[in-house]
């Protein structure tokens, strides 16, 4: 009796010039010189094939990714083949996910009297471009890019002028009857305070009094 090993791929073994190809005993009848039988019994063992597959996800600035002396660098399906205690092939899949940087951009805006302003923990101050990496749902980087856009709180100054007597003088909506500095707040059209200052100075009315003589018969 002898025992016949053989991997999965290599069936079917050929033993005393028969193919063998499934697991169990075997056996060859001969006839001997004398005339009696001389039987040969063989035991195959067979060792499977193995196969397994696993998935693998990457960040796309994570590639090349490496996986079993290989540099991936796109999706799909790789497959390597290894040997078993037994010297058997072993073929392992492997799927490969790339998951990409994401990238947005968006708009911000804020008045000037509203700054600094709040974005993702920064504190915006002067227009521009800003940049924040963040994490996706698969631990890859996100990266989100805002444009700042700060529209001016918007100044503008008269002097007006007014004698005593044309007090309250109209101005905005606003009747002003004393000297001094007067303001009117507005929103402009991107939603800012827009601040009118007037300067009234107050002329006043100029009084004298002169007495005068005359006869009776002037």
């Amino acid at each position: 009796t002898v025992q016949l090993t053989a991997c999965e791929n290599q069936l079917p073994l050929v033993w005393r010039n028969i193919p063998i190809d499934t697991a169990g005993f075997w056996s060859d009848t001969l006839t001997s010189v004398n005339g009696c039988d001389s039987v040969f019994v063989a035991e195959l063992i067979i060792y499977p094939v193995e196969r397994d597959s696993i998935q693998i996800f990457a960040c796309e600035k994570e590639l090349p990714y490496s996986w079993n002396g290989r540099d991936l660098t796109l999706p799909g399906f790789y497959s390597d083949t290894l040997k078993t205690i037994h010297g058997c092939d072993s073929i392992l899949v492997a799927e490969m996910t790339i998951f990409p940087v994401q990238r947005d951009s968006i708009q911000l805006t804020a008045c000037e009297n509203e700054l600094p302003f709040a974005w993702n923990t920064q504190a915006l101050s002067v227009p521009g471009f800003y940049a924040d990496t963040l994490k996706s749902v698969y631990g890859c980087d996100s990266i989100l890019v805002a444009e700042f856009l700060v529209y001016p709180v918007e100044r503008d100054s008269i002097v007006l002028t007014a004698c005593e007597n044309e007090l309250p003088v109209p101005w905005r909506g606003m009747s002003l009857d004393t000297a001094g500095f007067w303001s009117d707040t507005l929103t402009s059209v991107y939603g800012c305070d827009s601040i009118f200052v007037a300067e009234l100075i107050v002329y006043p009315v100029t009084r004298d009094s002169v007495q005068l003589i005359a006869c009776e018969n002037e």
